[in-house]
């Protein structure tokens, strides 16, 4: 992305670079990517979709995962959980951001 602003004249520092991410947070990651990815199959019609854009495992591999993004040069992430919303967001809020910032 950086490369195609610098392309066509653009200031990067004009332009923040965002990532959805979809999240499932669960200590059985194998479970948390099962529920992805039904979810994606109902949703997007595409179930393997959420192998290529979703962080899933325990909070630390889920933080681990937000920190390459970032390094990536994210600078803006949207968290997404899709399922047991209230308990994904006390985690991300109490596990996750913490181990991100």
């Amino acid at each position: 992305m950086r490369g195609y602003l610098a392309e066509v004249k653009r200031d990067p520092a004009t332009f923040p670079i965002s990532k959805r991410v979809y999240v499932a947070v669960d200590a059985d990651k194998a479970r948390a990517m099962a529920r992805l990815r039904e979810w994606f199959g109902w949703y997007y019609g595409n179930a393997g979709m959420a192998d290529r854009v979703c962080l899933a495992g325990s909070a630390q591999e889920v933080a681990a995962g937000l920190r390459e993004i970032r390094a990536a040069g994210a600078e803006l992430l949207l968290l997404n959980p899709v399922f047991d919303f209230m308990h994904h967001l006390e985690v991300l809020a109490a596990e996750i951001m913490p181990l991100v910032r």
